[in-house]
């Protein structure tokens, strides 16, 4: 069921990518590229998936998202966490070739999209600090 969620999400990532039509909002600042599609935040980074993980792990800490699961194995890891108000955030990592990292980011609330792109902003922060 893991392998099938995470293959879901990196097929998303790319699909994403493909099509940045209609389907989404694409921001770009500073580098950052994401795209928000249907509830989710989609984008990839260029570092390996431990290194990703740590700085989301980070960036959950930081925005005073509460961890409830947090799982990593060799091509995959899961946080969900919930924020102050008990609204579930989910960050889903995949392996995407070699040294890059699919980043999926899905929050429960009427204000996902700037959540989401808020915690991206996080984890990009501390991924440069790397």
């Amino acid at each position: 069921m893991m392998k099938k969620k995470a293959l879901s999400a990196v097929l998303l990532v790319i699909a994403a990518f493909v099509i940045q039509g209609c389907a989404g909002t694409k921001a770009e600042k500073g580098g950052e590229t994401a795209t928000y599609v249907e509830g989710r935040l989609e984008g990839v980074e260029p570092k390996d998936l431990q290194t990703v993980y740590g700085a989301a792990e980070m960036a959950a800490v930081e925005l005073e998202l509460k961890i409830i699961k947090s799982s990593e194995d060799a091509n995959s890891a899961v946080i969900e966490t919930r924020d102050t108000e008990g609204r579930k955030v989910a960050i889903n990592l995949q392996t995407v070739g070699e040294r890059a990292t699919g980043i999926s980011i899905q929050v429960s609330s009427s204000e996902s999209e700037r959540k989401s792109r808020l915690i991206y902003q996080k984890i990009r922060e501390y991924l440069q600090k790397k």
